[in-house]
């Protein structure tokens, strides 16, 4: 025999009152034992939910609701006596992961045409407790896309928990059965997502596959391709600015681009590691010590200053030579025999390049030192220059372009 109507209703009433039914002769307030609906953390919002607002498909409201179109499909097994569906289930769309922002879009259940009830109640849709704004709107397509109101005569009802939709009176064409529902999707965490994230437990990691999770508030985490950690090649990826206040130390920086507004550090500073490696800057230069400035250009009058002994590059011969870029002082010894060196290629050279070739020897009353321009270059109009008076000397520089002048 199965249950009376009056014991139904009865059951149903004391249930949502918080009591247990005893008897059909009591009353609500007669119940002394108590009672409740069970019902998981895992199904229980975790976060507030934010006021209604209007939105389009995918739009996204204060990171926990989502706007979407919901397709609707037959449940077997749930026709009436005159063969007709009454029960209907929502998923998700299709097309969900390649249209939805929700940083959780491909992972768990939030998967394209996920059934709703599948999920066993962590895919639920805003009930209209929380607004009415967030009543769904219910559409057939049988002449383009037309809505079932809330007062159609087949008497519908939405099951806003697990989407499932119940009409007690199906149409006789099929074609005007329910075929999309639009509606919000609860998107934050659960209860059990926020307790085992306070209490040390586990929590489902959020984004892709090495995304660092991120603190979102009220407990909540997510993670982004835009900051991520590959522990098989032990890398940080940031894509976008890094803010930092207090110190950095690193072995190695390597620098692809920067705007750099201040340096000051102390101790051992190195730039590059080849010599191909170019440093440019813009503005003037200074190199200090305690006691102040030893070394400095100032581009805007275009001086340079220095305040210390200098060392220049000096280079020793007793045999003919050819003069490199890099020399600059030329030290001959002609003692055993007369010597020539070679100038450069002066195109090959700066313009106002210099050298000096010196006699070290003291013999060039026996053994001249003879200076040659390079082919058929000139020094001074000739193509030779002659040191031939004991430790004489020649200072040279060089045009750029086609020969060399004695200063």
């Amino acid at each position: 025999m199965a249950l009376e109507d009056s014991a139904k209703i009865n059951l149903a009433l004391k249930k949502i009152q918080g009591k247990a039914q005893t008897s059909n002769q009591k009353d609500v307030y007669n119940e002394s034992l108590g009672s409740n609906v069970s019902i998981g953390a895992d199904t229980v919002f975790g976060q507030s939910i934010p006021a209604y607002q209007s939105a389009s498909f995918y739009d996204i409201i204060g990171g926990k609701l989502e706007k979407l179109r919901f397709s609707v499909s037959p449940i077997a097994g749930t026709k009436d006596d005159n063969g007709l569906f009454q029960g209907f289930e929502l998923r998700l769309p299709d097309d969900y992961e390649s249209n939805s922002s929700n940083t959780k879009a491909g992972t768990g259940n939030y998967t394209n045409s996920k059934v709703l009830n599948s999920a066993n109640g962590t895919l639920q849709l805003i009930p209209p407790s929380f607004g009415n704004g967030f009543t769904v709107k219910t559409y057939h397509t049988s002449s383009g896309t037309t809505e079932i109101t809330a007062l159609d005569e087949r008497d519908w009802v939405l099951d806003y928990f697990n989407g499932v939709y119940f009409q007690q009176d199906p149409p006789s064409n099929i074609d005007y059965n329910p075929a999309y529902v639009d509606g919000y999707l609860y998107i934050g965490d659960y209860v059990d997502e926020l307790i085992s994230g306070a209490g040390g437990g586990s929590a489902t990691g959020q984004g892709p596959i090495n995304a660092i999770q991120i603190h979102t508030g009220s407990g909540g985490i997510s993670g982004s391709a835009n900051f991520s950690y590959n522990p098989s090649s032990n890398i940080v990826h940031l894509s976008g600015n890094l803010i930092i206040s207090g110190n950095i130390t690193a072995h190695t920086f390597d620098i692809i681009h920067t705007d750099i507004i201040e340096i000051d550090a102390s101790g051992s500073t190195f730039f590059g590691n080849t010599n191909d490696d170019v440093h440019v800057r813009t503005g003037s230069l200074s190199i200090m010590s305690s006691s102040g400035e030893q070394f400095g250009v100032d581009v805007e009058n275009k001086i340079t200053s220095i305040n210390t002994g200098i060392v220049l590059n000096r280079t020793t011969t007793a045999v003919d030579y050819t003069a490199k870029k890099s020399n600059y002082i030329i030290g001959v010894d002609s003692t055993s025999n007369p010597v020539t060196v070679t100038l450069p290629d002066a195109a090959t050279l700066s313009s106002g390049h210099a050298f000096v070739v010196k006699d070290e020897g003291g013999a060039t009353y026996t053994n001249s030192i003879t200076i040659s321009a390079s082919g058929s270059q000139k020094i001074n109009n000739s193509n030779t220059a002659v040191l031939e008076v004991p430790y004489s000397s020649i200072q040279l520089y060089c045009n750029g372009t086609s020969g060399f002048f004695i200063f």
